[in-house]
Protein backbone atom coordinates (compact mmCIF):
# COMPACT_ATOMS: atom_id res chain seq x y z
CA UNK A 1 0.00 0.00 0.00
CA UNK A 2 2.88 2.25 0.80
CA UNK A 3 4.23 1.99 -2.81
CA UNK A 4 1.11 3.07 -4.00
CA UNK A 5 0.81 5.82 -1.56
CA UNK A 6 4.13 6.69 -2.83
CA UNK A 7 2.90 6.68 -6.23
CA UNK A 8 0.19 9.29 -5.52
CA UNK A 9 2.20 11.85 -3.74
CA UNK A 10 5.08 11.77 -6.81
CA UNK A 11 2.34 12.33 -9.42
CA UNK A 12 0.63 14.72 -7.89
CA UNK A 13 3.34 16.83 -5.80
CA UNK A 14 6.52 16.82 -7.18
CA UNK A 15 7.40 19.82 -4.60
CA UNK A 16 5.81 18.23 -1.46
CA UNK A 17 7.67 14.22 -3.00
CA UNK A 18 11.01 16.21 -3.36
CA UNK A 19 10.85 17.91 -0.05
CA UNK A 20 9.80 13.99 1.64
CA UNK A 21 12.63 12.47 0.88
CA UNK A 22 14.61 14.40 3.72
CA UNK A 23 12.36 13.48 6.37
CA UNK A 24 13.45 10.53 8.48
CA UNK A 25 12.19 7.13 7.30
CA UNK A 26 9.33 6.70 9.59
CA UNK A 27 7.88 9.76 9.91
CA UNK A 28 8.46 10.01 5.92
CA UNK A 29 5.85 6.83 5.64
CA UNK A 30 3.25 8.15 8.22
CA UNK A 31 3.19 11.35 6.25
CA UNK A 32 2.68 9.88 3.15
CA UNK A 33 0.18 7.58 3.70
CA UNK A 34 -1.58 11.11 5.38
CA UNK A 35 -1.45 12.41 2.09
CA UNK A 36 -2.80 9.97 -0.03
CA UNK A 37 -5.82 10.16 2.07
CA UNK A 38 -6.41 13.73 2.04
CA UNK A 39 -5.12 13.80 -1.99
CA UNK A 40 -8.21 11.19 -2.12
CA UNK A 41 -10.53 13.42 -0.42
CA UNK A 42 -9.47 16.49 -2.46
CA UNK A 43 -9.57 14.32 -5.35
CA UNK A 44 -13.15 13.09 -5.28
CA UNK A 45 -14.09 17.27 -4.46
CA UNK A 46 -12.45 18.10 -7.41
CA UNK A 47 -14.05 15.83 -9.84
CA UNK A 48 -16.20 17.21 -12.07
CA UNK A 49 -17.87 14.37 -13.66
CA UNK A 50 -19.89 13.43 -10.45
CA UNK A 51 -23.11 15.18 -9.06
CA UNK A 52 -23.08 17.58 -6.55
CA UNK A 53 -24.97 15.40 -4.20
CA UNK A 54 -23.13 12.84 -4.00
CA UNK A 55 -19.83 15.06 -3.23
CA UNK A 56 -21.76 16.41 -0.36
CA UNK A 57 -23.10 13.26 1.09
CA UNK A 58 -19.26 11.85 1.28
CA UNK A 59 -18.23 14.93 2.83
CA UNK A 60 -20.86 14.36 5.29
CA UNK A 61 -20.03 10.61 5.99
CA UNK A 62 -16.81 11.77 6.53
CA UNK A 63 -17.39 14.33 8.71
CA UNK A 64 -19.42 12.09 10.69
CA UNK A 65 -16.29 9.49 11.07
CA UNK A 66 -15.35 11.24 14.91
CA UNK A 67 -12.80 9.08 16.63
CA UNK A 68 -12.84 7.21 12.85
CA UNK A 69 -14.32 3.25 13.94
CA UNK A 70 -16.45 4.06 10.77
CA UNK A 71 -13.18 4.09 8.59
CA UNK A 72 -12.81 -0.01 9.28
CA UNK A 73 -16.25 -0.83 8.18
CA UNK A 74 -15.55 -0.53 4.43
CA UNK A 75 -14.02 -3.91 2.80
CA UNK A 76 -11.50 -3.85 0.14
CA UNK A 77 -12.98 -3.32 -3.54
CA UNK A 78 -15.86 -1.78 -2.13
CA UNK A 79 -17.10 1.82 -3.37
CA UNK A 80 -17.09 4.68 -0.84
CA UNK A 81 -20.89 5.20 -0.25
CA UNK A 82 -22.95 7.38 -1.84
CA UNK A 83 -20.20 8.46 -4.30
CA UNK A 84 -20.33 6.90 -7.95
CA UNK A 85 -17.92 4.51 -9.13
CA UNK A 86 -14.80 6.82 -10.45
CA UNK A 87 -14.46 7.32 -6.64
CA UNK A 88 -13.64 3.27 -5.95
CA UNK A 89 -11.09 2.90 -3.16
CA UNK A 90 -9.50 0.02 -1.16
CA UNK A 91 -10.67 -0.37 2.44
CA UNK A 92 -6.61 0.28 3.27
CA UNK A 93 -5.94 3.83 2.47
CA UNK A 94 -8.93 4.57 5.38
CA UNK A 95 -8.00 2.22 7.63
CA UNK A 96 -4.15 3.38 7.13
CA UNK A 97 -5.56 7.18 8.48
CA UNK A 98 -7.46 5.50 11.07
CA UNK A 99 -4.01 3.59 12.43
CA UNK A 100 -2.08 7.00 11.98
CA UNK A 101 -5.40 8.37 13.63
CA UNK A 102 -4.63 6.41 16.77
CA UNK A 103 -0.90 5.99 16.78
CA UNK A 104 -0.42 9.84 16.63
CA UNK A 105 -3.58 10.58 18.91
CA UNK A 106 -4.61 12.75 15.49
CA UNK A 107 -7.47 15.34 17.43
CA UNK A 108 -11.09 14.91 16.06
CA UNK A 109 -11.42 18.61 15.15
CA UNK A 110 -8.81 18.49 12.48
CA UNK A 111 -10.79 16.37 10.10
CA UNK A 112 -13.56 18.71 10.98
CA UNK A 113 -11.71 21.40 10.08
CA UNK A 114 -10.70 19.46 6.63
CA UNK A 115 -13.92 18.62 5.61
CA UNK A 116 -15.53 22.30 6.61
CA UNK A 117 -12.68 23.35 3.54
CA UNK A 118 -14.01 20.83 1.47
CA UNK A 119 -17.79 21.73 1.38
CA UNK A 120 -16.75 24.91 0.86
CA UNK A 121 -15.03 23.88 -2.34
CA UNK A 122 -18.11 21.47 -3.49
CA UNK A 123 -20.61 24.81 -2.41
CA UNK A 124 -18.41 27.20 -4.67
CA UNK A 125 -17.90 29.21 -1.79
CA UNK A 126 -16.64 32.92 -2.94
CA UNK A 127 -14.37 34.67 -1.00
CA UNK A 128 -15.20 38.51 0.05
CA UNK A 129 -12.10 39.51 1.74
CA UNK A 130 -8.43 38.32 2.42
CA UNK A 131 -9.11 37.15 6.36
CA UNK A 132 -12.06 34.59 4.39
CA UNK A 133 -9.60 33.64 2.44
CA UNK A 134 -6.83 32.72 5.23
CA UNK A 135 -9.49 30.93 6.93
CA UNK A 136 -10.31 28.99 3.95
CA UNK A 137 -6.36 28.00 3.74
CA UNK A 138 -6.25 27.07 7.55
CA UNK A 139 -8.99 24.57 6.83
CA UNK A 140 -7.53 22.46 3.77
CA UNK A 141 -3.68 23.56 4.54
CA UNK A 142 -2.96 24.39 7.63
CA UNK A 143 -4.19 20.80 8.91
CA UNK A 144 -1.96 19.19 7.19
CA UNK A 145 0.95 21.23 9.26
CA UNK A 146 -1.09 20.28 12.70
CA UNK A 147 -1.27 16.60 11.37
CA UNK A 148 2.89 16.50 10.38
CA UNK A 149 3.25 18.24 13.67
CA UNK A 150 1.71 15.48 15.33
CA UNK A 151 3.30 12.81 13.38
CA UNK A 152 6.46 14.43 14.24
CA UNK A 153 5.68 14.61 17.90
CA UNK A 154 5.28 18.17 18.40
CA UNK A 155 2.94 19.25 20.79
CA UNK A 156 3.70 22.71 21.53
CA UNK A 157 0.75 25.87 21.17
CA UNK A 158 3.89 28.03 19.49
CA UNK A 159 5.01 25.42 16.84
CA UNK A 160 1.33 25.11 16.18
CA UNK A 161 0.94 28.48 15.11
CA UNK A 162 3.71 28.53 12.53
CA UNK A 163 3.19 25.28 11.48
CA UNK A 164 -0.63 27.00 10.26
CA UNK A 165 1.43 30.22 8.82
CA UNK A 166 3.33 27.69 6.75
CA UNK A 167 0.54 26.37 5.76
CA UNK A 168 -1.33 29.36 4.99
CA UNK A 169 1.25 30.52 2.94
CA UNK A 170 2.01 27.33 0.63
CA UNK A 171 -2.07 27.48 0.03
CA UNK A 172 -2.29 31.49 -0.72
CA UNK A 173 0.85 29.94 -3.25
CA UNK A 174 -1.15 27.53 -4.83
CA UNK A 175 -3.81 29.65 -4.98
CA UNK A 176 -1.83 32.62 -6.99
CA UNK A 177 -0.19 29.65 -9.21
CA UNK A 178 -3.62 28.16 -10.11
CA UNK A 179 -6.14 30.71 -10.92
CA UNK A 180 -6.02 29.72 -14.74
CA UNK A 181 -7.20 25.90 -13.43
CA UNK A 182 -9.26 27.10 -10.95
CA UNK A 183 -11.45 29.05 -13.40
CA UNK A 184 -11.54 26.53 -16.17
CA UNK A 185 -13.53 24.43 -13.08
CA UNK A 186 -15.72 27.26 -12.26
CA UNK A 187 -13.67 28.49 -8.98
CA UNK A 188 -12.64 31.52 -7.78
CA UNK A 189 -10.34 32.03 -4.47
CA UNK A 190 -9.15 35.67 -5.10
CA UNK A 191 -11.01 37.80 -2.57
CA UNK A 192 -13.48 39.85 -4.51
CA UNK A 193 -12.72 42.97 -2.61
CA UNK A 194 -9.25 42.88 -4.31
CA UNK A 195 -11.19 42.64 -8.00
CA UNK A 196 -12.40 45.58 -9.99
CA UNK A 197 -16.21 46.55 -9.47
CA UNK A 198 -17.37 44.60 -13.08
CA UNK A 199 -15.23 41.86 -12.46
CA UNK A 200 -17.16 41.19 -9.08
CA UNK A 201 -19.98 41.51 -11.03
CA UNK A 202 -18.88 38.96 -14.01
CA UNK A 203 -17.76 36.18 -11.41
CA UNK A 204 -20.85 36.80 -9.01
CA UNK A 205 -23.08 35.98 -11.77
CA UNK A 206 -21.53 33.03 -13.02
CA UNK A 207 -21.27 31.68 -9.73
CA UNK A 208 -24.83 31.97 -9.04
CA UNK A 209 -25.64 30.02 -12.22
CA UNK A 210 -22.94 27.64 -11.65
CA UNK A 211 -24.15 26.91 -8.12
CA UNK A 212 -27.80 26.53 -9.39
CA UNK A 213 -26.74 24.17 -12.23
CA UNK A 214 -25.04 21.94 -9.54
CA UNK A 215 -27.37 22.50 -6.68
CA UNK A 216 -29.82 20.48 -9.58
CA UNK A 217 -27.51 17.35 -9.60
CA UNK A 218 -26.23 18.19 -12.64
CA UNK A 219 -22.20 17.71 -12.96
CA UNK A 220 -19.43 20.01 -13.48
CA UNK A 221 -18.72 18.66 -16.92
CA UNK A 222 -21.79 19.96 -18.53
CA UNK A 223 -21.58 23.51 -17.44
CA UNK A 224 -18.07 25.79 -18.77
CA UNK A 225 -15.40 27.31 -16.56
CA UNK A 226 -14.95 30.44 -16.44
CA UNK A 227 -12.50 31.72 -19.72
CA UNK A 228 -9.80 34.45 -19.14
CA UNK A 229 -10.42 34.72 -23.03
CA UNK A 230 -13.37 36.26 -21.73
CA UNK A 231 -12.08 38.96 -19.80
CA UNK A 232 -11.39 42.25 -20.83
CA UNK A 233 -7.83 43.83 -20.88
CA UNK A 234 -8.60 45.59 -17.44
CA UNK A 235 -10.36 42.42 -15.70
CA UNK A 236 -7.29 40.74 -16.74
CA UNK A 237 -5.20 43.18 -15.11
CA UNK A 238 -7.21 43.34 -11.84
CA UNK A 239 -6.41 39.69 -11.32
CA UNK A 240 -2.38 40.24 -11.70
CA UNK A 241 -2.98 42.80 -9.32
CA UNK A 242 -4.70 40.52 -6.95
CA UNK A 243 -2.07 37.89 -7.84
CA UNK A 244 0.74 40.40 -6.86
CA UNK A 245 -1.16 40.89 -3.33
CA UNK A 246 -1.53 37.42 -2.96
CA UNK A 247 1.92 36.58 -3.08
CA UNK A 248 3.03 39.46 -1.14
CA UNK A 249 0.56 37.99 1.50
CA UNK A 250 1.96 34.89 0.96
CA UNK A 251 5.66 35.98 2.07
CA UNK A 252 4.58 37.32 4.97
CA UNK A 253 3.28 33.89 6.22
CA UNK A 254 6.49 32.24 5.37
CA UNK A 255 8.34 34.94 6.87
CA UNK A 256 6.52 34.16 9.81
CA UNK A 257 6.69 30.23 9.72
CA UNK A 258 10.35 30.85 9.11
CA UNK A 259 10.97 31.44 12.56
CA UNK A 260 9.23 28.18 13.80
CA UNK A 261 11.44 25.52 12.19
CA UNK A 262 13.72 25.66 14.55
CA UNK A 263 11.19 24.40 17.09
CA UNK A 264 10.64 21.28 14.97
CA UNK A 265 12.93 18.25 15.37
CA UNK A 266 16.43 18.85 14.45
CA UNK A 267 16.02 15.60 12.17
CA UNK A 268 12.99 17.03 10.38
CA UNK A 269 13.94 21.07 9.92
CA UNK A 270 15.87 20.40 6.57
CA UNK A 271 12.79 18.92 5.14
CA UNK A 272 10.60 21.58 6.41
CA UNK A 273 13.28 24.24 5.13
CA UNK A 274 13.63 23.07 1.75
CA UNK A 275 9.45 22.53 1.31
CA UNK A 276 8.76 26.05 2.40
CA UNK A 277 11.76 27.55 -0.14
CA UNK A 278 10.68 25.49 -3.04
CA UNK A 279 6.74 26.28 -2.45
CA UNK A 280 8.01 30.19 -1.94
CA UNK A 281 10.13 30.32 -5.16
CA UNK A 282 6.62 28.97 -7.06
CA UNK A 283 5.75 32.68 -6.32
CA UNK A 284 9.36 33.80 -7.95
CA UNK A 285 7.94 31.87 -11.12
CA UNK A 286 4.58 33.74 -11.20
CA UNK A 287 6.17 37.29 -10.53
CA UNK A 288 8.07 36.28 -13.64
CA UNK A 289 5.15 36.07 -15.45
CA UNK A 290 4.06 39.09 -14.95
CA UNK A 291 1.59 37.55 -12.05
CA UNK A 292 -0.40 36.20 -15.14
CA UNK A 293 -1.23 32.29 -14.15
CA UNK A 294 -4.43 32.81 -15.94
CA UNK A 295 -2.78 31.20 -19.80
CA UNK A 296 -0.20 28.87 -17.64
CA UNK A 297 1.01 26.89 -14.52
CA UNK A 298 4.38 27.94 -13.09
CA UNK A 299 6.56 25.69 -12.29
CA UNK A 300 9.72 24.84 -10.66
CA UNK A 301 12.38 22.93 -12.22
CA UNK A 302 14.53 19.69 -10.90
CA UNK A 303 17.76 22.18 -10.89
CA UNK A 304 16.60 24.99 -9.31
CA UNK A 305 15.06 22.80 -6.39
CA UNK A 306 18.06 21.57 -5.78
CA UNK A 307 19.97 24.33 -5.65
CA UNK A 308 17.23 25.66 -3.07
CA UNK A 309 17.67 22.36 -1.04
CA UNK A 310 21.49 23.48 -0.70
CA UNK A 311 20.67 27.05 0.39
CA UNK A 312 18.24 25.01 2.89
CA UNK A 313 20.96 22.93 3.79
CA UNK A 314 22.92 25.90 4.94
CA UNK A 315 20.75 27.21 7.15
CA UNK A 316 20.92 23.57 8.24
CA UNK A 317 24.21 23.35 9.05
CA UNK A 318 24.60 26.66 10.80
CA UNK A 319 21.57 25.67 12.91
CA UNK A 320 23.76 22.76 14.19
CA UNK A 321 26.54 25.13 14.74
CA UNK A 322 24.33 27.82 16.79
CA UNK A 323 22.22 26.26 18.10
CA UNK A 324 19.28 28.03 19.89
CA UNK A 325 20.98 31.29 18.95
CA UNK A 326 20.63 30.57 14.90
CA UNK A 327 17.18 33.02 13.82
CA UNK A 328 19.09 36.17 13.75
CA UNK A 329 22.37 34.95 12.55
CA UNK A 330 20.95 33.06 9.38
CA UNK A 331 18.50 35.70 8.60
CA UNK A 332 20.77 36.78 5.69
CA UNK A 333 20.70 33.03 4.17
CA UNK A 334 16.93 32.68 4.52
CA UNK A 335 15.82 35.99 3.51
CA UNK A 336 16.09 36.48 -0.70
CA UNK A 337 19.13 39.24 -1.89
CA UNK A 338 17.86 42.84 -2.67
CA UNK A 339 18.89 42.33 -6.02
CA UNK A 340 16.91 39.00 -6.58
CA UNK A 341 13.72 41.10 -4.96
CA UNK A 342 14.12 43.63 -7.63
CA UNK A 343 14.84 41.40 -10.34
CA UNK A 344 11.90 38.94 -9.49
CA UNK A 345 9.22 40.84 -7.85
CA UNK A 346 7.91 44.09 -8.58
CA UNK A 347 7.44 46.88 -5.37
CA UNK A 348 3.76 46.32 -3.97
CA UNK A 349 2.56 48.84 -1.66
CA UNK A 350 -0.10 46.48 -0.48
CA UNK A 351 -0.19 45.83 3.59
CA UNK A 352 -1.99 42.32 4.54
CA UNK A 353 -5.27 43.09 6.62
CA UNK A 354 -4.20 39.97 8.77
CA UNK A 355 -0.71 40.10 10.61
CA UNK A 356 0.47 36.70 10.81
CA UNK A 357 4.34 38.49 12.21
CA UNK A 358 2.22 39.57 15.54
CA UNK A 359 0.80 36.09 16.22
CA UNK A 360 -0.93 36.87 19.38
CA UNK A 361 -3.24 38.72 17.74
CA UNK A 362 -4.17 36.68 14.94
CA UNK A 363 -7.72 35.51 15.93
CA UNK A 364 -7.73 32.94 13.02
CA UNK A 365 -4.76 31.20 13.75
CA UNK A 366 -5.58 31.51 17.62
CA UNK A 367 -8.60 30.40 17.39
CA UNK A 368 -7.62 27.33 15.03
CA UNK A 369 -4.66 26.45 17.43
CA UNK A 370 -6.87 26.61 20.56
CA UNK A 371 -9.42 24.25 18.89
CA UNK A 372 -6.70 21.52 17.84
CA UNK A 373 -5.15 21.56 21.56
CA UNK A 374 -8.78 21.44 22.80
CA UNK A 375 -9.00 17.95 22.21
Amino acid sequence: MQNANLEVIKNASKSFYFSSLLLPHDVRMDIIDLYAFLRYCDDVVDETHSAHPQKRSFLEQLGRYGSHPALQQHTVGTTTPDVGSEFQISSQILSTYDQLAQKHHFSNEILSLFVEGMVWDVSNKLYETEDELVQYCIRVASIVGFYCCAIMGVTEELTLRYACCLGIAMQLTNIARDVGEDMSRGRVYLPLSWLSADLQQHIRTYNSAFVQHIQSGKDESTIDGLSPQDLTPLQRRSIEEAVKKLLALADCYYEAAEKGIAYLPFNCQLAVRTASKVYNEIGVEVTKKDYNSMDSRAHVTLSRKIVLFFHALVVFLLTAVVGLFYVKLVSVFTTRSTHQQEHYRKSTTYTPTTNPRDLSSSSAVLHTVKVILSD
